[in-house]
């Protein structure tokens, strides 16, 4: 299948007489493979749609006559692709004093693993099919959308994301593009944001300057689930709304409440939450600190 349409031809089939293998040197000539049943301008054409719109859609515009090239087929060929990593050209590296690196995982639903019908199930009848690719956000500083906006954006912002077998690769790319960005030595803190999860904290092996943060969000998170039982709770509902400082004893039997949340806390307490940096991080931290 070609973007002309369907292409239908007769070759010859050779055998080698040192070898006695058997070939069809018109294929080799043009760049045939055993079992290739569409050009490379099919391919692309249709992964170029791709990007768009569905496979169905995509499989019946990858070519310029009627013939039409099926969804499962585009889906193949969208599967076989291998993305590299993408690291821009600069003449001169930036003199950056402050980075920030928000790492996170997301949760995604699976079909299959590698065929159908191959997810399993627990004891309770609940499916083994959600995988957690690994999310990664540099960026410099924040500034407002525009001047009556409330929101804000991220400035000189670059991402990595995927399903990583190893975290090491994953952190080795971050390594790769700050040191092809920015001059290490005018670095001066790099601040690495996270929920307290094992693999955000090998993140402090990129350098000395490295400084792991517990992102406000996750902690807070926690500190509901902590507070829930209490329901409509003025008390507690204040003191979180107003992020109110007060003493870890006036809470101790809240927190100890949810096992869960207790057991975050003390595995992440050690980790700074410094007001200092509040700016890079468009939120304040603190607002759990009456729990210190």
């Amino acid at each position: 299948m070609t973007t002309c349409g369907e292409v239908t031809y007769e070759r010859t089939y050779f055998q080698s007489k040192e070898t006695g293998e058997y070939e069809y040197l018109a294929d080799k000539a043009v760049g045939i493979t055993p079992k290739m049943r569409k050009s490379d301008d099919v391919v692309i054409k249709a992964i170029k749609q791709v990007i768009d719109v569905s496979y169905r859609i995509s499989g019946e515009h990858a070519t310029n006559t009627e013939d039409i090239v099926s969804k499962q087929a585009i889906m193949k060929e969208v599967h076989k692709l291998e993305i590299p990593t993408i690291i821009p050209k600069v003449e001169k590296k930036k003199q950056q004093r402050v980075l920030c690196i928000n790492a996170d995982e997301d949760h995604v639903s699976l079909q299959f693993h590698k065929k159908k019908r191959d997810i399993e199930k627990n004891s309770q009848g609940m499916k083994y099919n959600t995988i957690m690719p690994q999310l990664i956000y540099i960026f410099e500083d924040i500034e407002k959308e525009g001047p009556n906006r409330k929101r804000k954006k991220l400035i000189n912002k670059h991402c990595f994301g995927g399903v990583y077998a190893d975290n090491a690769a994953l952190w080795e790319e971050v390594r790769t593009y700050i040191d092809a960005i920015y001059e290490y030595e005018a670095l001066k803190k790099i601040y690495i944001m996270g929920d307290g999860a094992a693999w955000i904290k090998t993140g402090v092996e990129l350098g000395e300057k490295c400084t792991l943060v517990l992102d406000a969000f996750h902690l807070k998170q926690y500190i509901t689930r902590a507070t829930n039982h209490l329901l409509d709770s003025v008390e507690i509902r204040e003191a979180m709304d107003q992020r109110i400082r007060k003493k870890r004893e006036q809470y101790t039997d809240v927190w100890n409440h949810q096992s869960v949340a207790s057991r975050y806390w003390k595995k992440n307490r050690s980790i700074p939450r410094n007001n200092s940096i509040k700016r890079y991080l468009r939120i304040e931290f603190g607002e759990a600190n009456h729990l210190q």
